[in-house]
């Protein structure tokens, strides 16, 4: 969808909810709740282009991006080891099928049955294999630092309770002049600056 897409589609929907068409007007409502990001994105796109900003830093989320880091350290170990524990299930159940072919006397169906099964273990051994084969350069770093997995534990926190103050922050006038009553109407462009400083979580 285009910048002139968006806006005529602003524009039509701002027409239809006009209407009393009680059936009609939660749609609308919903189509609206739907687009409205595309919208609010075309508008930013072209006060961008005006302003000749780049503004990508606003896709940035430090809060989102710190928590993507903890995730990623700490996945690290628990899918290494979970992998690990996997690997240790399949030998087992590897040896299991071995020592059926070497010790018993099978039918042909269950020597084909045993054989698949073994084909189908082997497969889940070399993707568990291959899964802690990459990760193990990420699972050693993390392993050997988990100091950094708390102290970004931290920064997160810090993050988070900066983003509520910028969230709570009201402008007040130093000195009574005809702008106090301005800054005291002044929550809707307060929110307007939350909604382009911070990405909801």
């Amino acid at each position: 969808m285009n910048r002139d897409q968006a806006y005529e589609l602003e524009r039509l929907l701002s027409e239809l909810e006009k209407y009393d068409y009680t059936f009609i007007k939660p749609k609308i409502t919903r189509v609206k709740e739907i687009v409205q990001p595309i919208i609010i994105n075309e508008k930013e796109k072209e006060s961008k282009d005006r302003l000749k900003l780049k503004f990508s830093y606003n896709k940035f989320t430090p809060s989102t991006e710190v928590q993507r880091a903890i995730g990623a350290l700490s996945n690290s170990i628990a899918f290494y080891e979970e992998a690990g524990r996997d690997i240790a299930t399949i030998q087992r159940k590897q040896q299991d099928i071995l020592h059926a072919l070497e010790l018993t006397d099978l039918d042909d169906v269950k020597l084909n049955e045993l054989m698949k099964e073994l084909q189908e273990i082997r497969i889940l051994r070399r993707v568990a294999k291959n899964f802690q084969e990459a990760l193990e350069p990420l699972y050693h770093y993390a392993t050997k630092n988990r100091h950094i997995v708390k102290e970004l534990g931290r920064i997160h926190n810090e993050i988070m309770l900066l983003q509520k103050n910028i969230a709570d922050k009201k402008y007040h006038v130093r000195e009574k002049t005809a702008l106090a009553e301005a800054f005291e109407n002044a929550e809707e462009l307060s929110n307007r600056v939350e909604k382009l400083t911070l990405v909801k979580e």
